[in-house]
């Protein structure tokens, strides 16, 4: 994280990176206020394990097939079409979308 010294004001990047950095947990939020002040919404409290099965977001590029992104993520396209009802055809994704894959 690059430092400023008193007479710099940070640069939006800087802002941005710094707002990152809070949501990943490298930076708190009280060293974030420190730094550049507290009108940034303090970040949503981490999510509570509710004993279901935790998901993940995949964003379809070109060339996927379900069958690649299945393999790649340790699942079957089977699972993949129930993750994602969305999905009529399992030989038929667009670039761009959107899959939910288990995690």
């Amino acid at each position: 994280m690059p430092t400023l010294t008193k007479k710099e004001s940070p640069t939006a990047k800087q802002i941005e990176e710094a707002k990152v950095a809070v949501k990943q947990g490298y930076l708190s939020q009280d060293e974030y206020n420190k730094m550049y002040g507290s009108a940034t919404p303090t970040p949503a409290p981490a999510p509570v394990d509710t004993g279901v099965d935790k998901t993940n977001s995949y964003t379809i590029v070109k060339g996927d097939t379900l069958g690649g992104i299945a393999k790649a993520h340790n699942t079957t396209v089977d699972e993949l079409m129930k993750l994602n009802p969305n999905i009529k055809n399992p030989n038929l994704i667009y670039t761009g979308g959107s899959l939910t894959l288990p995690e």
